[in-house]
């Protein structure tokens, strides 16, 4: 068979719950999903969640492009501007649009300046010498609770 058939023939997504799309793969194991739908089906992963058409963007220019160079081309829609998405997520990044949201980011923007890159590296170095020091020799530990409790610290 040759490349372009076999290249035809391969899905473009992951598959899908014909009601909850792709919701139950994320929710199961978030990061295994992403790596394995970068991995698997490129840098622009059509995804669905629920009814929703959603896009995993997983290349830092097209990243840039839709956040940074023509984000005012890119609306949110509207069920994730509702007031009953508001109250569960709170007013933040996400759930704003338009001049508020400009306004917000621009405020922000200097806690992910790259020059702070240090002082976040040693902050969080500190963080993880003191979760380590907290094991016992021999003791058994679980990787995914002790990395949340980690980014829960950080």
């Amino acid at each position: 068979m040759s490349a372009i058939l076999r290249a035809a023939r391969q899905p473009l997504h992951p598959p899908a719950h014909p009601i909850l799309g792709h919701l139950p793969a994320f929710c199961r194991d978030p990061l295994a999903f992403l790596t394995e739908s970068a991995r698997s089906y490129g840098p622009a992963v059509p995804l669905r969640l629920l009814h929703i058409p959603a896009l995993l963007l997983l290349d830092p220019d097209d990243i840039e492009r839709v956040l940074v160079t023509d984000h005012r081309d890119y609306v949110k829609p509207a069920w994730l501007r509702t007031a009953a998405i508001r109250r569960a997520l709170g007013r933040g990044l996400v759930t704003i649009d338009g001049d508020e949201w400009r306004e917000d980011r621009h405020a922000c923007s200097p806690a992910f300046h790259p020059s702070r890159n240090r002082e976040y590296a040693e902050t969080i170095g500190g963080i993880v010498e003191r979760r380590i020091a907290a094991w016992s020799v021999g003791e058994a530990i679980g990787l995914q609770r002790e990395m949340s409790r980690l980014t829960l610290e950080v």
